[in-house]
């Protein structure tokens, strides 16, 4: 065979897998695989939470005297100090804090209805230690409360917790320990810190729970207000640290700041989540200070520009839980990638509900979001499977480019995200319901629908529409249903694979008007209630065949009759060139 023909077909069978590997592609719908494969659970090594009260320290604090019965601790001046490695069980009233100074070693510290304070410092100071294992001790409730101002001199160390730990620190018991930061923070660590079992109620006039390394929660009950971030990891000298890992546990928290901030991912595997930032979803357009609460406190200047119920700088990833956001700034916020494999969402937001600055996949779970300004954000949104239901007072679901900037202006929800004809808006299935004041489905650029089933109560002004796109908008499969205005209308593309119907009703049915489409036999292949008035209303089905006729109804009227001759046909009213719009955010 010539050498030439030879290369003719090498390059047609290379040129045939190609268009057979795109056509796979399209077919599996257009998740950002490469997203996923960064954005990736972080597992943990837990440490034990079990130990023995063999051979333990017993120390009691009573009318002023500090008794010890074993080795390892000294009392000087009131003021007590752990210098071994062991258990050491804590009782009574110790008014000047204790100190762990014990250099690479693990120092159980047990509170058995302890009360520790420290008018001139910090409760708890692990100044040297591997591993500070927190316990209480089963039916107990312990308190732990510093002072306003540290007058102690703890050299060049920064200390600025009630429980502050320069080393690990694992909080673990049966019982409770009470937390009381009048100074700064509530409990925190230099190193990494653990929660494997116990309760906690920590009040912290700045943030509640901190771990540098990061924060991983196995277990236990974590009750936390504070005055700027509920729990947060601040590493942001070494990329593989700054995480936060949540695996079970109850957590509650209401922080003026964010309720949990990662300096760089979060990872979301289980537990119960109730978290409220700022005041709540309740604050309003016209409140100037959303955005700038909290003010300085002390020496540092740091103040609060972020009310975030779950923020991380690089991803999130939600593998499960029972979350619940109240929040007043974005209720899921990721300055890269948000992935939702599973998990029950429920939130109410005065602004996001989800954003990502980059790319969120839905994969499955239960996401209910009540309330926002916007719903779901991101330069490229992509639904694969799951419940979601939105609720926005301007775009539902919004693809666009650009990095979020809430509360510019002072204003809740008004951010510059968007522009650039960037953005993405993919569903390959799921059901979708969208309730929207603005666009319903928004896009930059491309909406692509392959599957699933998405309703859509638009806008009832004529300034924004139930689709808003810029690029293409391409329906292949699946079931869509977008009622709204009519002022601003805008159709899918005339290039997709899929029939719509497109009908403007010469006079607006009210809300909670049924909308039934029937076919040559009198079936209803579509029967929809929108809970707004709606100009419009446009049908995307499998069942829509060429050449076929359709009936609409809108209660018991019959709105009109129309033949399907391409892909889409409309009725009524429509207008001119709609199947692109301008911007409209």
């Amino acid at each position: 065979m010539p050498r030439k023909k030879l290369f003719v077909i090498i390059a047609a069978v290379f040129a045939l897998i190609g268009i057979v590997l795109a056509i796979y592609l399209i077919t599996k719908g257009n998740t950002d695989t490469s997203v996923e494969d960064s954005v990736k659970g972080i597992n943990v090594e837990y440490l034990s939470d079990e130990y023995s009260l063999d051979n333990a320290t017993y120390i009691t604090a009573e009318n002023g005297s500090i008794s010890i019965d074993g080795s390892g601790a000294s009392v000087k001046s009131q003021a007590l100090t752990i210098s071994n490695k062991g258990v050491y069980v804590l009782s009574g009233d110790f008014a000047d804090g204790i100190t762990i100074d014990a250099r690479g070693a693990a120092v159980y510290v047990v509170l058995n209805n302890a009360n520790i304070t420290n008018s001139n410092g910090t409760c708890i100071y692990a100044k040297a230690v591997d591993t500070l294992y927190l316990a209480s001790m089963s039916n107990t409730t312990n308190t732990l409360a510093d002072g306003e101002d540290y007058s102690e001199n703890y050299g060049t160390e920064d200390v600025d917790a009630a429980v502050y730990s320069k080393g690990n620190l694992a909080l673990i018991g049966d019982g409770k320990i009470e937390i009381v930061s009048n100074h700064y923070h509530g409990i925190h660590s230099k190193d990494y810190l653990q929660v494997l079992s116990g309760e906690y109620l920590v009040s912290a006039i700045r943030n509640g729970v901190m771990g540098k390394d990061y924060v991983a929660i196995k277990d236990g009950t974590l009750n936390i207000t504070s005055g700027n971030d509920g729990i947060k990891s601040n590493q942001d000298t070494d990329t593989k640290l700054g995480y936060i890992v949540i695996d079970g546990g109850n957590i509650t928290i209401n922080a003026t700041g964010d309720a949990i901030h990662a300096e760089t991912r979060i990872s979301i595997s289980g537990g119960t989540l109730n978290l409220t930032t700022g005041g709540g979803a309740k604050i309003t357009s016209t409140n100037q200070e959303w955005g700038r609460w909290g003010g300085t406190s002390n020496a540092n200047s740091e103040s609060n520009t972020s009310a975030k119920g779950i923020k991380a700088e690089k991803y999130i990833l939600i593998d499960g839980g029972n979350i619940t956001l109240n929040t007043s700034d974005d209720a899921i916020h990721s300055n890269t990638n948000v992935v939702i494999n599973n998990g029950d969402i429920t939130i109410n937001s005065g602004d996001d509900g989800i954003h990502a600055d980059s790319s969120l996949i839905v994969n499955n779970g239960n996401i209910d979001i009540a309330q926002s300004y916007e719903g779901i954000e991101a330069e490229s949104v992509t639904v694969n499977d799951g419940n979601i239901s939105v609720v926005a007072s301007d775009d539902g679901f919004n693809a666009a480019g650009g990095n979020d900037s809430s509360s510019v202006n002072g204003r809740a929800g008004r951010n510059n995200f968007g522009g650039n004809g960037v953005g993405s808006l993919t569903f390959n299935g799921g059901i979708v319901y969208v309730n929207s004041t603005g666009d319903g489905l928004d896009s930059n650029n491309s909406i692509t629908i392959t599957g699933g089933y998405i309703t859509v109560d638009g806008p009832t002004n004529n300034g924004n529409g139930a689709l808003d796109h810029d690029g293409n908008m391409l329906i292949s499969g699946g079931t869509l249903i977008a009622a709204g205005s009519s002022g601003m209308l805008e159709l899918p593309s005339t290039s997709s694979a899929q029939n719509s119907i497109c009908i403007v009703f010469s006079s607006t049915p009210s809300a909670n008007t049924e909308f039934t489409l029937k076919d040559a036999d009198g079936n209803a292949i579509v029967s929809y209630t929108p809970s707004k008035q709606y100009a419009s209303i446009i049908v995307s089905t499998p069942e829509i065949a060429t050449n076929a006729s359709y009936t609409a109804y809108t209660g018991d009227l019959k709105a009109g009759t129309i033949t399907v001759t391409s892909p889409v046909s409309s009725y009524g009213n429509v207008g001119g060139n709609m199947n692109r719009g301008g911007m409209r955010r």
